[in-house]
């Protein structure tokens, strides 16, 4: 007998790209056709294999990330998806080489740059079954996206868009980051402006992060750039909440916005701690209490996929207190907070009167919003995330 399975959430990394953005310590990088179409058959074997260790369940968000997905071809991708989800079988049959979909309701993304979209590729997209498409924005002014090191103009991603509609996506969703060096605070309202006419169903809006190893943290090194006032950095953040509310995008993470009923339901899988499934290299997964990532680089992914060695690189079973420590990590990222009669269910009851008492003193100080049973953080306590975190564990 197979083990039931609550529906999961599916990521497939894919990460090639076609070059290298200034501010980015993702695992990404760019590849050849060979490099790509070799990695994309060891894909499909880990999901085979997957698939059959699982004993076939259901999924529930399929989310391909990267990198940047679209450097491959449409017909390519959509192999992928195939391979991901087969036609619901028979009663008596055993899922061995995908996943089923629940019903029909099946969020699945594609993200995307600007310059590796056009219609044609579009249309194929929406025909093999992907319905969200994320489009890396970043800026809507050419000058902060040549400073970013991107590949498009604020044109492409414009037409980038039309052409999704045209498409036949109905949900799409842009990603912007703010904070950039000079960026004043007009130039990202601007931004928001511009990126808001467009009428995405969706928003992230992450500030800037110098990650060591990238371009942009040696330039800053250098002392040739210099990163956004703390005082600017929040007044960025504060205008996003207000014209993003004002547009119809209702905030329901630290750095997500959407119209009702269109948040991203596969990040939220994260944000609530449930259950998903990381397909690729350095992909993260998450099952039964139990952490795991694959091996990191895409020539050690697909080496160890072709002769039949283990593709994990980490693996740990969460404890009771790393678990709520993780539970109070993701939830806290989202408005609706967490309940805590739910963590004290799953996490034990002392444990979690315990985490209230150290988080009393921290409502006193306007951090946290303690009522109706929930634990929120407040709109200052979302700037101190990690460190109000740290302190409730």
């Amino acid at each position: 007998m197979t083990e039931e399975r609550s529906p999961l959430s599916v990521y497939v990394h894919l990460p090639f790209c076609a070059r290298k953005c200034h501010y980015c310590d993702f695992n990404s990088r760019p590849g050849s056709a060979e490099q790509r179409a070799q990695y994309l058959d060891a894909l499909k074997m880990e999901i085979a294999g997957r698939a059959e260790m699982l004993g076939g369940c259901d999924v529930r968000t399929i989310f391909f990330g990267g990198g940047t997905p679209t450097v491959y071809e449409a017909g390519e991708l959509g192999g992928l998806l195939e391979s991901v989800i087969e036609p619901r079988p028979p009663a008596s049959a055993v899922c061995r080489t995908g996943f089923q979909p629940v019903g029909g309701s099946v969020e699945v993304t594609c993200e995307a740059n600007p310059e590796t979209v056009d219609l044609p590729k579009l249309r194929a997209l929406r025909e093999a079954g992907f319905n969200r498409i994320s489009i890396g924005a970043q800026s809507f002014h050419d000058d902060e996206l040549t400073i970013l090191g991107r590949g498009h103009t604020v044109e492409q991603t414009e037409e980038a868009v039309r052409a999704a509609r045209e498409a036949g996506f109905e949900n799409v969703s842009l990603d912007l980051i703010y904070a950039l060096p000079g960026q004043t605070l007009d130039r990202w309202r601007e931004t928001l402006r511009r990126a808001l006419a467009l009428r995405p169903e969706h928003l992230s809006a992450y500030g800037l992060e110098l990650a060591e190893g990238t371009p942009l943290f040696a330039r800053w090194q250098r002392g040739e750039i210099a990163p956004v006032g703390e005082s600017e950095h929040l007044a960025m953040r504060e205008v996003t909440l207000n014209v993003c509310e004002q547009a119809g995008l209702r905030r329901y993470e630290i750095s997500n916005y959407a119209v009702p009923g269109r948040e991203c339901a596969h990040n939220v899988t994260y944000w609530r701690n449930e259950d998903y499934l990381g397909l690729g290299a350095g992909a993260w997964s998450y099952l039964g209490g139990i952490r795991s990532a694959n091996l990191r680089e895409a020539t050690e992914y697909v080496r160890a996929i072709e002769t039949g060695d283990d593709l994990t690189a980490y693996k740990e079973r969460l404890d009771a207190d790393d678990g709520l420590a993780e539970a109070l990590m993701m939830g806290l990222r989202m408005v609706e907070g967490l309940n805590v009669a739910a963590l004290e269910r799953t996490w034990g009851e002392s444990r979690v009167r315990e985490m209230m008492t150290r988080a009393r003193p921290l409502a006193e100080m306007g951090l946290l919003n303690l009522r109706d049973g929930r634990i929120r953080l407040t709109n200052d306590g979302e700037s101190l995330h990690g460190e109000v975190c740290l302190r409730l564990t």
